[in-house]
């Protein structure tokens, strides 16, 4: 193995460690009840949960047969809503979730034993006279729990699996029907009751605020890692390369703002005015330099971003943008659908993204562009040019 690789191997050991919580404080692994922040459901109408589970909108009072809106029930779930709102303006991210079964198993030390959630399902609440429930996305297994499966029993379990019954052809139980959990707790039962023969599952239902963003970036990075050909300057530089990042710094180069008004109308696709120094940017990051901007609110960063989208897209790249707060990507995601370029974007953002919703934006985008004709604008750039010499 090359050293290279040996360095990108180590360090991505390093950020997995880093953001693989694992500990007893985990509430997606050894769950605890909150006094307001989770909401328990003891005993609930079956038929109202399949309706949930078909994407009908239902009624808290339905689901727990509650003659009247009980107020310790209301209270809960309105102190657990109030959180959510908060986590996803705060912190951009979706945490409120149905918590579907639970699994349990006998510690290996003398601490508390694992109690973890084992399917979640995304949740939205609407509060009016009455509390409403909506399911928002796909279930998913626990990533936390599959985490520590991994890590501490060498389990290696992925999604499709447990949400698949195994049949001479397998049909994915989330394709054409309601969430199985029986077909899923067996599965997972199957799967790991091997190496822990105590495991125990409950079908417990609970509402809270489960927060597992880390997984993801823990499973593109393990990704990587595994991906023989991630040796290029910027991920050893990252891992701490010295010569990689004497490389990336010799690509820098100075750019003559001067050269901006050669550049020919065919090759700018530019969509907001922009200085100098903004301009300096769109060019560095289309050379393929990495580079850093800062500047306090209202100096036209997202502007700026806007321009390099629709500049990346116009010369075939991929873009993914990126940001800790809903609100950045909405700032962005508004200037590029005024410009009525919505059909470059695919939002990702959440988990209340679901594979039905991604393929209508792909059909949406893709029928736009079949049924769009060319422009000609050789005359126009023609006379944009003149001018732009003229006022030189």
């Amino acid at each position: 193995m090359s050293v290279s690789r040996t360095l990108i191997e180590q360090a991505c050991e390093e950020w997995i460690q880093d953001l693989t919580a694992l500990s007893r404080r985990n509430n997606l692994l050894y769950y605890r009840d909150l006094k307001l922040g989770t909401l328990s459901f003891t005993n609930y109408n079956n038929e109202f949960l399949e309706d949930l589970f078909k994407g009908d909108k239902i009624s808290i009072n339905d689901l727990l047969s509650l003659k009247d809106n009980d107020s310790d029930v209301y209270r809960k779930i309105k102190v657990i809503h109030k959180r959510s709102k908060q986590n996803l303006e705060e912190r951009g991210i979706d945490t409120l979730h149905l918590a579907y079964g639970f699994v349990s198993w006998k510690a290996d030390d003398s601490g508390n034993s694992p109690k973890a959630p084992l399917v979640l399902i995304p949740i939205s609440i609407e509060s009016k006279s009455k509390i409403y429930l909506t399911q928002s996305g796909d279930p998913i297994i626990n990533p936390v729990l599959l985490a520590y499966l991994d890590k501490n029993h060498n389990i290696k379990l992925n999604q499709e699996d447990l949400f698949t019954v195994d049949m001479p052809t397998k049909i994915d139980i989330m394709e054409n029907s309601t969430l199985d959990f029986n077909t899923i707790a067996k599965n997972f039962k199957l799967s790991i009751e091997k190496k822990i023969p105590e495991l125990k599952i409950t079908e417990q239902l609970i509402i809270s605020n489960f927060s597992f963003q880390k997984m993801s970036m823990v499973e593109d990075i393990k990704f990587q890692r595994d991906n023989p050909t991630n040796n290029n300057d910027l991920i050893l530089a990252m891992a701490g390369n010295e010569i990689a990042v004497r490389k990336l710094k010799e690509k820098i180069v100075d750019i003559d703002v001067k050269k901006f008004d050669d550049i020919s109308p065919d090759e700018d696709f530019i969509i907001f005015d922009c200085d100098s120094s903004q301009q300096s940017v769109i060019q560095a990051v289309l050379r393929g330099e990495n580079c850093t901007i800062q500047g306090p609110p209202g100096t036209g960063k997202s502007q700026t971003i806007a321009n390099l989208i629709s500049s990346l897209a116009a010369n075939g790249k991929k873009i993914l943008f990126v940001a800790e707060k809903r609100a950045a990507l909405e700032v962005v995601k508004k200037r590029l659908e005024d410009q009525r370029l919505g059909h470059l974007l695919l939002d990702l953002h959440g988990s209340g993204i679901s594979r039905k919703l991604v393929m209508e934006k792909f059909k949406e985008s893709l029928d736009l562009i079949r049924n769009s004709r060319s422009v000609e604008v050789g005359d126009t750039h023609k006379q944009f040019m003149r001018k732009r010499k003229e006022l030189n």
